[in-house]
């Protein structure tokens, strides 16, 4: 239901729903963020009225959105390119919504242009039934090229097992962001947060999109 809502956002909306989330999150002390979406030239416009960085993953779904992304990296790359305080991100959206023929097509892209992916990753149980026939959720990552990413951002992984955390925290520059408001009030689990850091694998705290939180408040995550 909700992507048809989301298809019918204009860009002036999307720009102040940007402005609401950034002001929400700059009150709590919060001077940087990642974020995935659409229009990230219309969120790039409300970090920079607001004065934060920003890390932007334009959004990928399936192969119709392949080329209006590419347009959207290229554009947001070259704005970056003289603008300190923007950085660029592929977003594949996730395994159950990206082919393994675009995945794969994304990561040569974003290694091409030297630029980090960002990822919905098991964030619900039935994830890892999806890719039990890629070899389990690390196998799909490997047979797509994300683990040669230059960066690697996975937004929840909720059902990592032990031996996946220890497999990712031997990779170079993987990362898990880890959104326990959404996660909770979703119902899809608690994280293994105490493991993935004695792993050693980087953590960092996110909250998600506020259809899927309430909020936006790192202090709340905390």
């Amino acid at each position: 239901a909700i992507w048809p809502a989301e298809a019918r956002l204009t860009p002036e909306l999307i720009e102040l729903g940007a402005l609401c989330g950034i002001a929400e999150a700059a009150k709590a002390g919060q001077t940087a963020f990642l974020d995935m979406y659409f229009r990230m030239d219309k969120v790039a416009d409300a970090a920079r009225q607001l004065g934060v960085r920003a890390a932007l993953a334009v959004t990928f779904l399936g192969r119709d959105s392949l080329q209006r992304g590419l347009d959207e990296v290229k554009t947001l790359t070259a704005r970056a390119a003289s603008d300190g305080m923007l950085k660029v991100f592929y977003g594949p959206h996730a395994p159950y919504s990206v082919s393994v023929e675009l995945a794969a097509q994304l990561a040569q892209s974003a290694q091409a242009d030297g630029l980090p992916i960002h990822i919905h990753f098991l964030e619900t149980r039935s994830e890892r039934e999806r890719l039990a026939k890629y070899g389990g959720p690390l196998g799909w990552l490997r047979m797509v090229g994300f683990d040669r990413a230059r960066e690697l951002v996975l937004a929840h992984g909720v059902w990592l097992t032990q031996d996946e955390i220890d497999e990712l925290s031997r990779w170079p520059d993987a990362a898990v962001c880890h959104c326990p408001s959404s996660n909770l009030k979703l119902g899809d689990g608690v994280a293994p947060v105490r493991e993935m850091i004695a792993s050693g694998l980087t953590v960092g705290l996110g909250t998600d999109g506020p259809a899927s939180n309430n909020r936006i408040d790192p202090w709340e995550e905390m």
